[in-house]
């Protein structure tokens, strides 16, 4: 598994159920995952809500078919309170200061510059 695949694997993960997942993946083409994508507000993103059902196929299909180097960028939110930022097929993200990280999390993520954790939100 590549470190971008974990890192995603491990963001879907951590975030809490009825999270809507915004995806901007202009040439994504995964069948499975863009029959679970609706429209979202936003003119360049699909959404998908974030059930437990939603989240397993999503890390399956990262674990599988490595669909997260097709993002161009993705957003998480919950309550329209932004939770995380991931940038270049999730080559770096930014995560919301509000999120209590274990620390598994921030050895990995944090720790190795593959994830920030935002002043700002």
């Amino acid at each position: 598994m590549t470190e971008n695949q974990s890192f995603c694997i491990d963001i879907i993960s951590l975030l809490p159920i009825g999270s809507t997942c915004f995806i901007q993946a202009p040439h994504f083409e995964n069948s499975k995952i863009l029959n679970l994508m609706t429209p979202s507000k936003f003119v360049y993103y699909s959404q998908i809500k974030l059930t437990e059902l939603n989240k397993k196929f999503l890390r399956e299909e990262m674990i599988s078919n490595n669909i997260q180097e097709e993002f161009q960028s993705i957003e998480i939110r919950f309550n329209n309170k932004l939770l995380f930022e991931g940038f270049d097929g999730m080559e770096f993200g930014l995560i919301s200061n509000t999120i209590v990280l274990p620390n598994w999390f921030i050895d990995k993520h944090i720790k190795t510059d593959k994830c920030a954790i935002s002043q700002e939100w």
